[in-house]
């Protein structure tokens, strides 16, 4: 039997885990992170990830935006027609 549990952060993050190994991530209405490979398997552990998830999001942002070409040359998002 599978399992479901979903918990909400008051930092507005609440998650799902569900089946033998998938993790979603909300923001809202908007999915921000799933994976099917989760380690994670209680309440508790869940609600850590979303108490560290605004962090990770962060440094997430912060890397693209100091990504380098593959001359090791600074891109920006003009450069790069995959930008949404």
């Amino acid at each position: 039997m599978s399992k479901h549990i979903q918990v909400e952060h008051p930092n507005g993050y609440y998650g799902e885990l569900y089946g033998k190994s998938s993790l979603s991530i909300f923001k809202g209405t908007k999915e921000v992170f799933h994976t099917g490979f989760r380690s994670i398997e209680t309440a508790e552990e869940l609600y850590q990830v979303l108490e560290e998830y605004p962090q990770f999001e962060e440094m997430l942002i912060r890397a693209y935006e100091q990504r380098e070409d593959e001359n090791g040359r600074k891109k920006n998002d003009s450069e790069d027609n995959n930008v949404v």
